[in-house]
């Protein structure tokens, strides 16, 4: 059974230069051979990104790589995460998604599962795998005061502090394959 199919609502991803329909972005590598990151939440919340320090959070789940082998959106915010020590994960650190070279026994990266809980696991070329952690979602006390540009939104006072926290949590959807049914940072 190949990875896709071991998750319900699972992505395998390699990741590219984000290849929307608007063309491949400058905040992406155009020179590796992987294909994009398209996710969506079925349900509460939004993908929790990181902008030179500052969080920015999104409803739209396009991701790629860039130069640096972060999993970054096309306008260059890196994808956050929870990350996984010995198999727990530290829900009180973000950090951002990057992409490793190759694993500890030199075997090249081939992708990433990403279950519908959002557990992040890494494949290798030697069939191994190992998980690198959950995407953080956000919601919002009063989205609807979210300061909105484009398809990205930013905390405000009048918005209230973010919630942050798991997918398939109490109050959290869960993660599919696939875009959004709809774009927008106020759901």
């Amino acid at each position: 059974m190949s990875p896709s199919k071991a998750f319900f609502a699972a992505a395998v991803l390699a990741l590219s230069g984000c290849n929307g329909s608007s063309g491949t972005f400058s905040a992406c590598s155009a020179t590796s051979s992987f294909d994009d990151l398209v996710i969506s939440i079925d349900g509460a919340g939004l993908f929790t990104l990181a902008d030179e320090g500052e969080l920015v959070y999104t409803i739209l789940g396009d991701f790629c790589a860039n130069s640096d082998s972060l999993v970054v959106t096309a306008a260059g915010y890196a994808l956050q995460i929870f990350p996984a020590a010995n198999g727990l994960i530290n829900t009180g650190t973000l950090v951002s998604l990057a992409i490793p070279v190759q694993n500890e026994s030199a075997s090249a990266f081939a992708g990433f599962v990403v279950d519908s809980d959002g557990f992040i696991t890494t494949l290798f070329a030697d069939s191994s795998q190992e998980m690198v952690g959950r995407l953080a979602l956000a919601t919002f006390p009063v989205p609807s005061a979210l300061a909105v540009d484009g398809v990205y939104c930013r905390e405000t006072l009048a918005s209230e502090p973010a919630r942050r926290g798991l997918p398939g949590e109490a109050g959290f959807g869960t993660i599919k394959d696939g875009p959004p049914d709809v774009v927008s940072c106020n759901p």
